[in-house]
């Protein structure tokens, strides 16, 4: 098993040498997507706009298919699906696999990639992940890709394991920041994920994991808060290029704002430095006294200081309530997250 996951980072397409990957984690809504497209910009770097969630123990259900082809060795549809995966992300290549129907600029690259002698050396869909992302950077005449799925920030030990050489990004940001993205953002809405407890207990383990992991592999890994990226990019881009060994590139400083939260801000261009305080307009007292009170201890390693008063009627009387309230909400979000996903993969099964 060792030299099949050495392989990974050393399969070449046309004898081709790539840099080592870049791989973007944090606890979501966090900057991961913003800090992409900053590198993304970069002459040297392509951009992979799909989470692939590759390296989570519990992946998406895309991946109930890719296990079967892998398992038939249908490599051809394996290959197709993995393009339209990280070209049109996720529902994109489960659509096109269910109807056995592709992007015609996937059936193109797929004919260029049949006549390739590496195509032998695939042998399972972390081979075909990193074959499709390769062959995907060289055509763009790149040097290396970068990829983000915040929940990552449990697998990096996974991912050195296969790419013993990549360069890992742990991005921070203020966890009542996080919650007021959170709360505003639609499709968390839709999913119940706006809930201040799971939103608060993500953050916290992702945080936790990634300050353990920052001392364990420390080598590999370049820590960043979102608030110092935001108050003077030019400064802390300079400073993640040197971690990458890539030269400055003055477009990276030239993208739009993006999956924002604030969607009256969604147009603008550049990087917002407004962003930083907008959660004390967005939160209530009780839902900032909450997270304060939860996360106190890791947002003072981080340097996330305490800004409400503890008034005593907040804090004996009304908090309580509040995190009853809260405490039932998440409990029938986990509970229905559960049932949707046994649902969801018993359907694929049957598929």
């Amino acid at each position: 098993m060792a030299n099949k996951r050495k392989n990974i980072q050393e399969l070449k397409i046309n004898t081709i040498n790539l840099n080592p990957p870049i791989f973007i984690v944090g606890a979501e809504k966090s900057g991961t997507t913003l800090l992409r497209k900053i590198l993304g910009k970069h002459h040297n770097i392509y951009e992979i706009k799909a989470e692939t969630e590759l390296f989570r123990k519990f992946k998406p259900p895309i991946y109930s298919y890719l296990n079967k082809l892998e398992k038939n060795k249908e490599f051809e549809t394996l290959i197709k699906t993995m393009l339209t995966f990280l070209l049109y992300k996720h529902d994109g290549a489960v659509n096109s696999l269910l109807r056995k129907e592709y992007p015609g600029n996937v059936v193109e690259l797929y004919k260029e990639i049949i006549n390739l002698n590496e195509l032998a050396e695939l042998r399972n869909k972390y081979n075909v992940f990193n074959f499709c992302a390769n062959f995907l950077t060289i055509k763009e005449t790149k040097k290396r890709w970068v990829e983000k799925t915040p929940s990552h920030v449990r697998g990096i030990n996974h991912i050195l394991s296969y790419y013993p050489t990549a360069k890992i990004i742990i991005i921070y940001r203020d966890p009542r920041a996080v919650y007021a993205s959170w709360k505003n953002y639609k499709r968390f809405k839709e999913r119940y994920l706006s809930n201040i407890v799971i939103c608060t207990l993500v953050w916290l383990i992702a945080t936790e994991i990634s300050l353990k992991t920052s001392t364990e592999f420390s080598s590999h890994l370049y820590q960043i808060r979102y608030e110092d990226l935001v108050a003077d990019p030019i400064k802390e881009i300079k400073k993640l290029c040197d971690f990458i060994q890539e030269d400055f590139d003055p477009m990276m400083i030239d993208v739009d704002v993006v999956n924002s939260a604030y969607k009256e801000h969604e147009v603008q261009e550049g990087i917002q430095k407004k962003f930083n305080n907008m959660w004390a307009e967005k939160l209530t007292n009780l839902e900032i006294l909450f997270i304060e009170l939860i996360t106190r201890k890791k947002r003072e390693i981080l340097g996330y200081p305490d800004v409400t008063d503890k008034n005593p009627i907040y804090t004996s009387m009304l908090l309580p309530l509040f995190v009853i309230y809260v405490t039932i909400q998440a409990l029938v979000f986990i509970l229905a997250k559960r049932w949707i996903w046994i649902k969801n993969n018993l359907m694929l099964w049957k598929k």
